[in-house]
């Protein structure tokens, strides 16, 4: 269900430091016409189609030209937090974003700078994502292998959720025939025998455990796992370390204890 909240969000999402670009998102239902203020291209946003992006000026508070920039706009509800939405590409200097933050702050009393995590927090409150799917958009963040990334992406993409939503489907069907059979026992209808409805619940409970046994793996292929090299001075632990890793990582020498 989507929930219109009063107060619009500004937060960069990219990186602090210097790159070659900057990008301050703002979400919530001011957040077009926050934008324009600030903005001066060629059409109002309020008047642009949704997904669409435009080139022109920053302006800050003493009207000065902040930077140039580009602004996407997304409309609600199809933007990722399910609210109108604004993404301002700036030039990549650290500068340049806090005073275009700065900037849109000081455009009302409704417009404050977003909580860790909040964009994300608003697309689940809204239904742009499940509870399984806000977790993955840190995996795939934080993803460092070509594992972690394709099992991030496999959860970000639905493939849990998918799988929960059939096991629960399958305990309502399952549930429905109990209820039938309470229900109407005395009279003579039809239903599931009970060793055809016990194995159903049998499968679904195998279904489950395949599921959980699956966390551990997960675990290794997103956090990897902490390897401890023990033994005696000199036997051999740093050559073994570099030849794992391919690069001189460790110090190699016949002196003990280096």
């Amino acid at each position: 269900m989507y929930q219109d909240y009063d107060d619009t969000i500004v937060a960069i999402a990219t990186p602090m430091g210097i790159g070659a670009l900057h990008i301050i998102r703002v979400s919530g239902k001011e957040a077009i016409q926050i934008v324009d203020r600030v903005f001066q291209g060629r059409k109002k946003l309020a008047k642009v189609p949704s997904h669409t992006i435009h080139y022109g000026k920053i302006i800050g508070p003493n009207q000065e030209i902040v930077d140039d920039a580009l602004v996407s706009v997304f409309l609600k509800p199809h933007s990722y937090t399910g609210e109108d939405s604004c993404e301002i590409s700036t030039h990549g200097s650290p500068f340049i974003a806090q005073k275009v933050v700065a900037s849109l702050l000081q455009q009302g009393e409704h417009v404050r700078v977003a909580m860790p995590g909040e964009f994300t927090k608003r697309a689940f409150l809204n239904g742009r994502i499940d509870l399984a799917q806000a977790e993955a958009v840190v995996d795939v963040i934080a993803a460092s292998t070509e594992a972690a990334l394709r099992g991030a992406r496999n959860q970000l993409d639905g493939a849990l959720s998918s799988k929960v939503s059939d096991l629960r489907k399958q305990l309502t069907e399952a549930l429905v025939w109990i209820e039938l059979d309470l229900d109407f026992s005395d009279q003579d209808v039809p239903f599931l025998r009970a060793q055809e409805l016990m194995q159903r619940v049998q499968a679904i409970t195998r279904e489950l455990d395949q599921l959980l046994a699956t966390y551990a793996f997960g675990r290794i292929i997103r956090d990897g796992v902490n390897v401890a090299l023990i033994g005696k001075p000199n036997v051999g632990k740093s050559s073994v370390l570099n030849f794992l890793l391919k690069e001189q990582r460790a110090i190699v020498s016949p002196i003990p204890g280096t």
